[in-house]
Order: structure tokens, then sequence, then C-alpha cells
């Protein structure tokens, strides 16, 4: 998911396996209901025999009780997908040229699995870590050099997605951009950035960087719902809704960068989001406490409307989505008798 024509190439065979999807860890359905592993809180099945199936096969190995700050998406592991992938991932960020071919095996690219990625993420981070800082006593660098490390970090970012490692995707991002704004300094014709593919680039690590801040904004909130779920009425229970209502907030802005593909891919927890909001702003309006009535009515509006903007724009049937529009309406009625009170 490095360069945009990567993504364009692979965004079909690769199912969006890059972003955060709902579907079974086993079967990869993702038009049915499905159950969020207790334990890890990682991956989600259809069905009891799909949990069971994927427990023998591996996900035994790998699940560890989850503390809710990073979710991991659920990776798509078609042996022949996979390979392409990989080969093609090889091909074009030149990983043999930095990389001694006894420090990471082949394999580890062609099979693709989680355990395999992680470790070559971290082999490989390690080892081009001194090519991708500024030597002090190196001289002055060409655009050319300058825009070698960049190259290298956008490897680094991809390798860390393949990893399932957002927190670690999100630091390579942001040393990219720091290699960028020395970039800037180097004179460079438009010929040679051209070649370089520089404005590619940085547009796929802006659109990664989105991506990342989205993945790690609904890992937090949806912590943080299930904390408040076990909290309490009370004034401090009042202002951490709030908070949390924001923080939803900050998460929704994200949607827009990411563009229709990911909206088609994930309508069904986006538009869960906001109901998720919802409850939490109406649940206020129960508890035995002053409440900025105004306050809330603009808050229950605003999520009222996204989730309106959002069924509107997306392209693609899902399971839930009667169900979601009627919900929407019966919220519609609520909210025009809630501002008649008030």
């Amino acid at each position: 998911m490095i360069s945009m024509e990567i993504t364009r190439r692979n965004s079909q065979k690769m199912s969006m396996s890059m972003l955060v999807t709902n579907k079974c860890a086993c079967c990869k359905r993702s038009d049915c209901h499905l159950e969020v592993c207790s334990r890890c809180g990682l991956v989600s099945y259809c069905t009891k025999e799909c949990q069971k199936t994927d427990w023998k096969r591996g996900h035994k190995a790998v699940c560890r009780k989850n503390t809710g700050e990073v979710r991991m998406i659920v990776q798509d592991n078609e042996a022949g997908q996979s390979s392409a992938c990989a080969q093609e991932f090889r091909s074009e960020h030149y990983l043999d040229h930095y990389l001694d071919h006894n420090s990471v095996p082949t394999s580890v690219f062609e099979k693709m699995l989680l355990e395999d990625n992680t470790t070559a993420a971290a082999m490989f981070a390690a080892s081009t870590k001194k090519f991708r800082k500024k030597q002090a006593k190196s001289g002055p660098e060409t655009a050319y050099q300058v825009w070698e490390r960049a190259m290298t970090t956008t490897a680094v970012v991809g390798m860390e997605f393949c990893a399932n490692s957002p927190l670690m995707a999100k630091k390579a991002i942001i040393d990219f951009f720091k290699i960028y704004e020395d970039f800037k300094e180097l004179p460079s014709t438009k010929e040679e950035r051209a070649a370089w593919r520089v404005e590619s680039y940085v547009s796929s690590m802006e659109f990664n960087s989105y991506q990342v801040d989205q993945q790690l904004l609904h890992a937090e909130n949806e912590a943080w719902s299930a904390r408040l779920a076990a909290i309490q009425p009370s004034q401090d229970k009042v202002h951490q809704i709030y908070s949390y209502i924001e923080n939803i907030e900050l998460e929704q802005q994200t949607y827009v960068k990411l563009g229709q593909q990911f909206l088609d891919a994930n309508i069904d927890i986006m538009v869960e989001v906001c109901f998720h909001a919802v409850f939490q702003l109406m649940e206020l309006g129960c508890d035995n406490y002053e409440m900025d009535t105004r306050k809330i009515t603009l808050l229950l509006d605003k999520q009222y409307d996204c989730a309106s903007r959002l069924l509107a724009k997306c392209e693609v049937q899902y399971l839930r989505r009667a169900k979601h529009l009627a919900k929407l309406e019966r919220l519609r009625l609520i909210l025009r008798v809630h501002t008649t009170k008030h």
C-alpha cells in the first residue's frame, strides 16, 4: 500500500486487507453477524465452527489478552495473493538492495504470515535505521540521496502495515515527512521529481497517515466505550462522555480523507460508530444531573447528519443497511420531539 499505483492495482485482489474491515478471520465473510474473539478482541468470526477452525489453524498460538489500545487488522492470507503481493513489494522497494539475503529469508515475504511479517518488519527497520538517518559527518547530501532515505522509510511503513503494527507504521510515516522536509530544501528538477515519483509517494503517505489515525482512534474509542459502560452515573461520567464524543468526531473526520473505497468497505462499522455516540448522548438525559440540553441536541444532530451522509454516499449494499435506515428514521423522530421540548 506504499504507492497509490500499487494500491489501485491490488485493490481487488487484496480485498481491502489493509483497511479496517469487519470480516470473519476464517472464511472472510463480511455479509453476516460477527462475534469478536472475547480474549484478544482482534479478530471476528461468523460462527463457532469458524472460530474453532481458526483456533486450530493457528490463532491459538497468537491469541493474547488485548489491552484495547490497538485494534489489529484481519489479514487475507490466501497464499497466491500474498505471494504475488510480496514479490511486487520486494521489486518495488528494492529490498535486495538494502538487505543482506541472509538477514531476511525470501520465504518471509512469500508466505506473508503475521509472525513472519512482524519479524521481517523489525529486522528491516533495524537493518536500515542507520541508512534512514542523516549522518552528521557524512557531508552534504544530494536531493537523490535524501529521497533514497525517504523511499526506504516508505518500505518500513509498508512492512509495518503487513505486520499489523499501526503504531510503528505511524512512527515511520512521521519519519518520512521529516525526511521530505529536508528533501524540499534541496535543488531538484521537475523531471527528476517525476522520475522518482515524489508526488505519488507523498500522496500515499498522507493517505496512510489518515488510515493509521482512523485505526488508532477507532481502537481507542472502542476501549473508551467499554469503560464507560462499567462506570456508574456521575458528573465525572458526564464529562467523560463529552470527551468520548469529541474523540468520535475526530475519527469521523478521517472518513472523508480516506475516500469512497474505504467508505464502501467499512460502512457498517462507521454507521455503528454514529449510533454508539447517539446512545451515550441519550443516556445522559436519563441521569439525574443538570445537563446542557442545547449541547446534547447539537451533538445528536451532528451524529444524525453524519450517519445520513454515510448511508447516502455508500455505493454498496450490506446486511444491516435496512436496520440502520430504520434506526435512523426513529432517531429523526426522537430528535424532532427533543427539539420541540427544548
